[in-house]
């Protein structure tokens, strides 16, 4: 054994020998105690780059760390303040998962988008909650402030409705009473109206007649009927009396509203990030604000109308009570103010309306005055002139003087000289001139408004007395007494108590004359 062990390590040395010998002899030739690598004649040959030249290193896993960019302390900073204000409100596996820094710019990235996708799913539900615990907060801060209001209102009207509905109470007696002075004077005047147009028609009548009587048959320019066509003097119509039911009080009340009002659309889209993570860290930054916000508030809020509960439900019962105690009063209150202000627009109404019966009465007492002075100063005399000079011819069997009385009697017989011609009488000219200035004064109001002062010009003193005289007796007779509270005795109006837009100036200066306007010393 120690024999082959020998023979194997003397032919190893041995042809480890001849390997030498063999590279001695291919190898170059070098200067004694020179190596290849030290000789600047073999830099760049391939011998010099395969025995010289180093092997490549390979980097460390240390070094390949290095290169990538790391993140600054102040987005590390953001993001774990982030992370904290999050985390009441995030499922806590998540909120662990994020809790760990993250090392690169990218891992940050896929964070804070991973961030966003929470924050989509975490801010519609917290805005809606936001939304609806506020408004019922808000719901009863109004309702208890409302409550107290009406409280307040409640408990003042309790004190004052007591001398309110006195004070209204007298005062609508007092309307009640002026209303119906009013209404007696308005009925009073319009009666007057009345009678004194009968009576004008009465007078043109009378007037037909004497013409008509005396009239030669050829010549008669008036008609039996010709005092039907008479035109009466324009006088305002009668405004209508004010409504008889009158308007009852609306208490203005706020609609009770049974739940919150539909919540406002979700103000936000869908996040988008874009840019850097500082840029990123920037958009989320706020938006976790306003979760933080309305999660904050909506507790606040759900407390607080927690509280405020059972006082509105407190505030409620008192203004309930006290209501029910104020409605027989105030239901009684309402009712007296609603019937004086009826009577003040009643009162209102039936002063307008005895302005314009005191205008036409007025106008109708001066239209019938014109007429009878019109009869009286001008027919009359002119047809018992003519009849007094052409008596002869007449054959009417009539004893002594005309009179109203013999010629209605011989009217209504019809007898009349229509046998006689009038080319026997005298004075026919001036006759006919009598009778057609008669049917110019029936048919044409105006022409009888410019007439109307020459005719009463011709009035005695003792005329315009009898005549105010017999509208007192109008009026004493009458069951309206437009003046008898005041205890005056003769027919006047006030100039304030008249539509002077309907009266026409000569007549109203006829009517001061007959005393029929007061003066301003008489008011």
């Amino acid at each position: 054994m120690r024999t082959l062990v020998r023979a194997l390590c003397i032919v190893w040395i041995g042809a480890a020998g001849l390997a030498f010998s063999v590279y001695a002899q291919s190898a170059p030739p070098t200067p004694p105690g020179i190596s290849i690598c030290d000789s600047p004649q073999y830099r760049g040959t391939a011998i010099y780059h395969k025995y010289c030249d180093p092997p490549p290193s390979q980097p460390q896993p240390s070094q390949r760390q290095q290169t990538e960019p790391s993140l600054s302390a102040e987005e590390i900073e953001k993001y774990s303040d982030l992370v904290t204000q999050l985390a009441p409100y995030g499922d806590d596996d998540w909120i662990a998962s994020i809790r760990t820094a993250p090392q690169t710019p990218a891992e940050l990235s896929r964070r804070l988008d991973e961030i966003a996708r929470q924050l989509d799913d975490l801010m519609p539900p917290a805005w809606r909650s936001f939304h609806s615990t506020t408004w019922e907060r808000d719901a009863y801060r109004r309702s208890i402030k409302q409550a107290r209001l009406d409280i307040q209102l409640f408990s003042r009207s309790l004190e004052s409705n007591a001398q309110g509905q006195e004070s209204v109470a007298r005062e609508s007696e007092q309307l009640k009473r002026q209303a119906d002075t009013l209404e007696r004077d308005v009925n009073w005047a319009m009666a007057t109206a009345s009678r004194l147009s009968a009576s004008t028609v009465e007078t043109r009548k009378t007037v037909i007649e004497w013409l008509y009587v005396a009239a030669p048959a050829d010549s008669r320019i008036v008609e039996e009927e010709s005092w039907k066509h008479g035109h009466d003097v324009p006088v305002p119509a009668l405004p209508p009396q004010a409504s008889a039911a009158p308007t009852p009080h609306l208490r203005a009340a706020e609609a009770a509203q049974a739940g919150p009002a539909a919540a406002p659309n979700y103000p936000y889209a869908n996040i988008s990030l874009s840019g850097s993570n500082e840029e990123r860290l920037a958009t989320l930054a706020p938006l976790a604000d306003n979760l933080e916000k309305w999660s904050t508030e909506s507790a606040a809020a759900r407390l607080e109308a927690a509280r405020l509960k059972p006082t509105v439900a407190s505030l409620a019962e008192q203004s309930t009570t006290l209501q029910r105690r104020l409605a027989g009063m105030q239901n009684l209150y309402e009712k007296t103010a609603d019937r004086r202000d009826y009577l003040r627009s009643q009162v209102r109404a039936e002063a307008q309306r005895l302005r314009a019966a005191n205008s036409r009465a007025l106008v109708r007492a001066v239209e019938n005055f014109t007429w009878k002075m019109y009869k009286e100063h001008y027919v009359t005399p002119d047809v018992l002139a003519f009849y007094e000079e052409n008596k002869r011819w007449y054959k009417l069997s009539v004893p002594g003087r005309l009179d109203d009385d013999q010629v209605k009697r011989l009217f209504a017989r019809g007898k009349a000289s229509l046998d006689i011609l009038g080319s026997r009488f005298t004075g026919l000219q001036h006759f006919n001139e009598v009778q057609k200035q008669t049917l110019d004064l029936l048919q044409d109001e105006m022409h009888f408004i410019a007439e109307a002062p020459r005719i009463v010009a011709l009035a005695t003193p003792g005329e315009i007395q009898a005549y105010g005289a017999s509208l007192d007796a109008m009026r004493q007779n009458s069951s309206y007494n437009m003046m008898k509270e005041a205890g005056a005795g003769q027919f006047s109006i006030s100039p304030d108590q008249l539509e002077h837009g309907w009266i026409p100036q000569q007549m109203f200066g006829i009517a001061k004359r007959l005393g029929l306007v007061k003066s301003s010393s008489d008011q």
